[in-house]
């Protein structure tokens, strides 16, 4: 009984082996497959998303923006109040107006534009 439970257990680990091994290959080949298909559905999301920024139709600008000459920080700063003012009129205030509002704070624009008023 130990030579023939023996011998079972032998051609049982000699089969498994190549099998495992087979199976570890199919399973990193099938990883790898899917892996390349969904970054190419990333990046076709991506290129979408770009080339819906890119021929978005541009907005008018306002008219009613106030120049300062020979001041290009407060011109700057006039826009991108303008920017964002249309931006929450358009009704996207977290997308368009929030980084906006974010340059303009970076820059300084809230103590220039209150000093000008």
């Amino acid at each position: 009984m130990t030579t023939t439970t023996s011998n079972f257990i032998k051609k049982t680990y000699d089969i498994m082996i190549p099998v495992s091994v087979l199976v570890t290959i199919i399973a990193a080949c099938v990883g790898i497959t899917w892996f390349f298909v969904a970054q190419d559905k990333r990046i076709a999301t991506l290129e979408n998303q770009m080339q819906s920024i890119v021929t978005q139709t541009p907005t008018p600008m306002q008219s009613s923006v106030t120049q300062f000459p020979g001041n290009p920080l407060v011109n700057t700063c006039s826009d991108l109040a303008s920017r964002a003012a249309q931006a929450i009129e358009q009704g996207s205030p977290t997308t368009v107006a929030s980084p906006i509002a974010e340059m303009m704070n970076r820059l300084g624009c809230y103590s220039i534009l209150n000093a000008k008023k």
